[in-house]
């Protein structure tokens, strides 16, 4: 058996003396340890680890960034936060840089995206922070100068000052692309109409901004009819049975119709249009107490509610209703008629200019709420006198019970201390929904201004002090919270037409004189200034956003119609004021031309907005007036080479297009403002007589076209010299006469 063989052992230790000699090497000093930056590190090539950039990092000209050892608790903590905050800024970039790729135009968005492809990994923090408009490299200029750099671009300094310090009412705004713009001109003009064989597609000629760059239409409808050959939805579906809906209050759901009216009208349907009504226009012009108004509705009580009342409101909102089931419009000619009965039944010879005929009516302040609610629904239905008839009998009775139009010491008022709290409540709601009805109505048929705001408490807000003094700091307040669907907007509506018409007594006072020459541009200046300290009071729920109600966006735009308006004389006249520095701004280029396009711009932006995200079947009727103030500023010569001014003034024409399928009184504004376009050439005969016959068809359940008699004023310019020459009933009656002029000017003339 062969043996193992083991390593031999050494000797064991003789004694103590032979220790040290046997005794282990001393230990080596630690060697210090270096941290590879994550560059150097994601590339696996060895680091200097110099600091604040390594050897490579400089070398290769990217950049150095250190992962730091973590040594204690705390350096976590500090560790933690500098990765996250580098994390930020590099997220932040990269935010910055897609917005680019979003809104530059076409051929600035690809070169873009080409230096971003051809730049190498380890370079693209650098890259990035360059192309997002980083400072790293550059000379920095002054801190005004560089915020500007770094902001959207603006038109001037003034827009960027008006940015930067009210932010709320003039957010920045970011480049527009004439393609999004485009595309939704697009698919709102001639979205009914059927192809013709043989025929080419108006709407390019129409859409054009130039020759060069047609819209790529192909002549086929957006939306085509299927089965009524006079109407349908939007969607292109036919209409059928009204489908279960949730309302804006439930107990909308308990409605028994028939005992309000005897229109044979389905409950399903009445509550559906009065559902539609509290949310779409309530929140703008709230004419009536909504919550006082549906209790009595359902339960049958004639406190808040009356059959004039209701007859009134299903009279306005069957017409609004109709974009989203026609069979609301078959019911508008037999509210009419139940309301003017109930209106005459509720007359008597002296009631004008005697407060007591108002009190022999049973509830003054909700027939005061339907008569400004039935002026509303005439008006647009193309019944200008008879509208008139109830907004001036209204605003008569209003004024002879003290809810507008009254001094605060005016022994009118004291009528009202033994009120409870229900009743102010609902007066509170008359009155302000009377007064901002009446205002802007004013401000575009230049009625009489109102010298007296309502002495009543603005609605949703506390009492205020000529309040409490007129009815005591012990009055019970009404501590009811509004419906979610009213928002702030009826509140901030209040205020914001009150300092409205401190400008209108002013402006509309009866003065053959031009405005310019009877106003000083100081008491403009300063009602500017007090409406731009008001908006930074307002609450977050007033600024204004992509999915913002549409209401809040119609007080916006309300605001810029106004600021338009009240620059407007001056700017018009081309004087030397329209070039005068604003003293209160800091900009150098504080001018009334660059605050009057400031609040155009944002008037334009604002209506692409909504347009875009509200659909149009809910659309408010109050959204017309800065509708008018945007056209209006898209002919003027002045602007006329505004950016995308074309495609705005057939935003404009679009928006009308489908506001007339419910309403008939933007026949004539239509018209007129086609008339406008011929006569200064913006617009040829065969163009604008293309938009009327789709106006037509929009509206081919209005029946034939009726000899309408709108007052409306749609150009600002000629109604500073003649009013009356400026209303859209004396402007679209001169459509046929420039169409035949024009063709037979230019030899396009055809038989019919």
């Amino acid at each position: 058996m062969k043996r193992r063989a083991y390593r031999a052992l050494l000797p064991a230790a003789q004694g103590p003396d032979q220790e040290a000699a046997t005794a282990l090497p001393p230990p080596k000093k630690p060697r210090n340890l270096r941290i590879a930056c994550e560059a150097c590190r994601g590339k696996r090539v060895a680091c200097g680890g110099e600091r604040p950039k390594c050897g490579p990092c400089l070398k290769r000209g990217g950049e150095c960034v250190y992962r730091e050892p973590i040594q204690s608790p705390g350096s976590e903590v500090d560790a933690l936060q500098k990765e996250r905050d580098h994390l930020k800024t590099k997220l932040s970039g990269h935010a910055r840089l897609l917005d680019q790729l979003k809104n530059l135009p076409e051929d600035e968005a690809l070169g873009l995206l080409q230096r971003l492809r051809a730049t190498s990994s380890s370079d693209s923090p650098n890259a990035l922070s360059e192309m997002s408009g980083g400072m790293h490299n550059r000379l920095r200029p002054s801190n005004n100068l560089a915020a500007r750099a770094m902001s959207p671009v603006v038109d001037s300094g003034l827009e960027h000052e008006l940015a930067a310090r009210h932010a709320l009412i003039y957010p920045r705004l970011e480049p527009l692309d004439a393609g999004p713009l485009k595309i939704l001109v697009e698919s709102t003009l001639f979205k009914f109409r059927p192809p013709r064989v043989g025929q080419s597609n108006s709407t390019n000629s129409v859409l054009a901004v130039h020759p060069a760059a047609p819209l790529p239409l192909d002549g086929k409808p957006v939306h085509q009819r299927v089965q009524d050959p006079t109407f349908f939805t939007s969607a292109g579906a036919p209409l059928g049975p009204v489908p279960p809906q949730e309302y804006c209050d439930p107990r909308l759901s308990r409605l028994q119709i028939e005992f309000w009216t005897r229109v044979q009208i389905p409950n399903e349907l009445a509550a559906s249009l009065i559902s539609f009504y509290l949310e779409n226009d309530h929140p703008i012009m709230a004419m009536f107490d909504a919550d006082l108004f549906l209790d009595d509705l359902v339960d049958h009580r004639l406190t808040y509610c009356s059959a004039m009342l209701v007859a009134a409101l299903l009279y306005l909102s069957c017409q609004a209703y109709t974009r989203s089931d026609i069979r609301s419009s078959s019911f508008v000619p037999g509210f009419l008629d139940e309301a003017r009965t109930l209106w005459r039944a509720e007359q008597s010879p002296d009631l004008v200019g005697t407060l007591a005929a108002a009190e022999r009516i049973t509830d003054p302040i909700t027939t005061i709420a339907a008569a400004e609610l039935m002026a509303l629904g005439c008006q647009v239905n193309g019944q200008n006198e008879l509208g008139y008839e109830f907004l001036n009998t209204g605003r008569r009775m209003a004024e002879q019970i003290g809810l507008i139009n009254t001094p605060p010491t005016s022994p009118k008022l004291q009528y009202m201390n033994d009120k409870p709290p229900q009743w102010i409540s609902a007066a509170s709601h008359v009155a302000w929904g009377t007064y901002n009805w009446l205002s802007v109505h004013g401000l575009y048929f230049r009625d009489p201004p109102i010298a007296h705001p309502p002495t009543l408490p603005v609605p949703a807000e506390r009492l205020s002090s000529v309040s409490r003094l007129l009815y005591g700091s012990e009055r019970e307040e009404d501590s009811r919270l509004p419906p979610a669907y009213m928002g702030s907007t009826f509140s901030t509506m209040c205020r914001f037409w009150t300092i409205v018409q401190e400008v209108a007594v002013v402006y509309f006072k009866h003065d053959k004189r031009s405005l310019s020459q009877r106003v000083p541009l100081a008491f403009a200046e300063a009602k500017y200034q007090k409406l731009l300290a008001w908006t930074d009071t307002l609450v977050a729920g007033m600024a204004r956003g992509e999915y913002s109600p549409g209401h809040v966006l119609i007080f916006h735009m309300n605001f810029h119609s106004v600021v338009m308006q009240l620059f407007h004389p001056f700017v018009r006249e081309q004087s030397s004021f329209s070039k005068h520095r604003l003293r209160s701004f800091s900009s150098e280029d504080s001018c009334l031309a660059n605050v009057f396009n400031a609040s155009l711009n944002q008037l334009g932006r604002l209506m692409f907005i909504y347009r875009r995200s509200c659909v149009s079947a809910t659309w408010s009727v109050f959204v017309n007036p800065p509708l008018i103030q945007l056209a209006d500023a898209m002919l003027a010569e002045r602007f006329s080479k505004t950016a995308h001014g074309r495609l705005f003034f057939l935003l404009c024409i679009g928006a009308w297009l489908d506001l007339h399928e419910s309403y008939y009184f933007f026949w004539d504004i239509v018209k007129g403002f086609l008339a406008r376009a011929m006569r200064d050439g913006t617009m040829t005969s065969n163009e604008a007589k293309s938009l009327m016959a789709e106006l037509q068809r929009r509206g081919a359940h209005h029946g034939a076209p009726k000899l309408a008699s709108s007052s409306i004023i749609i150009d600002f310019d000629r109604a500073a010299a003649n009013p009356e020459e400026a209303r859209s009933r004396a402007i679209a009656e001169q459509f046929d006469e420039l169409a035949l002029q024009e063709e037979l000017t230019t030899g396009d003339y055809e038989e019919s």
